[in-house]
C-alpha cells in the first residue's frame, strides 16, 4: 500500500516550504521514508496518572503514544486507553511524528475517538492529521486535519461508520497519526529546539 505512494509533507499555514517524499526515497519497515525528519524516540510523561516518565518511547506508534498510562503499565492495542494523555517531552520543532496504527476488521462501527491538546504546557500552534501516508499533512479528506492550540480540541474526530462531518477509517487498513508544529520557528517553547507537547486520546461510542 506504502511502496508505491508519493509521501507529502505540505507547506504549513504560515507558508514554510514544502517537504515531498517520493518513492525514489528508502521506506522503513513501516512505510515511511527514511528520513532524520522524522521523530522516532522520545522521553513520555504520563501527567494524568501518576506523572511517571518513559525514558524511550516509540513515536513510530500509536500504540507506543496512547497504548500506555504510566511508564511501566502494559501496553493497549489501538485505539489505546480513554483520556489516555501523553507528553511528549523531546519534539523537536522542525520534526514531525508519524505514528502508525491498525484498524482492525471487526472494530465496532459505533466507536469514535479525537484528540485534545491538553494545557500542561504551553506551546505553539500544531497541525494533526490521520492519513495512509506516512508525513501527509494535506490528505485527500480535509475532515481527517486540523490545526488547533493549546487547551483545544482538534476536531478531525474519526468514525468508522460513514458520517458527513468525521474522518472515515476504513476496517482492515493501516493508518498514521501525523503531528508537526504548524510554525517551526514559533518562539512559544521559550527559545528552545524542542518543545513539551501533551496530547490527550478520547474515545466514546
Amino acid at each position: 500500500m506504502f511502496a508505491s505512494a508519493a509521501f507529502l509533507v505540505a507547506a504549513s499555514v504560515f507558508g514554510a516550504s514544502d517537504i515531498i517524499y517520493s518513492d525514489t526515497f528508502d521506506l522503513s519497515a513501516d512505510g515511511c521514508p527514511d528520513s532524520s525528519s522524522r521523530l522516532s524516540i522520545s522521553r513520555i510523561r504520563y501527567p494524568n496518572t501518576n506523572n511517571s516518565v518513559r525514558l524511550f518511547g516509540d513515536l513510530t506508534r500509536f500504540e507506543g503514544i496512547w497504548g500506555h498510562a504510566t511508564s511501566s503499565d502494559a501496553e493497549l492495542a489501538w485505539p489505546g486507553g480513554n483520556q489516555y494523555t501523553s507528553a511528549i517531552l523531546d519534539f523537536d520543532k522542525d520534526k514531525f511524528v508519524a505514528a502508525r496504527f491498525h484498524v482492525p476488521p471487526d472494530f465496532p462501527t459505533s466507536d469514535y475517538g479525537f484528540f485534545v491538546y491538553a494545557s500542561y504546557y504551553s506551546g505553539p500552534l500544531l497541525t494533526l492529521s490521520l492519513s495512509e501516508r506516512c508525513g501527509d499533512f494535506a490528505p485527500v479528506d480535509a475532515r481527517c486535519v486540523a490545526t488547533r492550540g493549546t487547551g483545544e480540541i482538534f476536531e478531525n474526530k474519526w468514525r468508522i461508520a460513514p458520517s458527513a462531518i468525521n474522518c472515515p477509517l476504513t476496517p482492515g487498513a493501516d493508518y498514521f497519526v501525523n503531528i508537526r508544529l504548524a510554525d517551526p520557528q514559533a518562539t512559544d517553547c521559550g527559545g528552545n529546539p524542542s518543545c513539551q507537547l501533551a496530547i490527550g486520546n478520547v474515545l466514546g461510542h
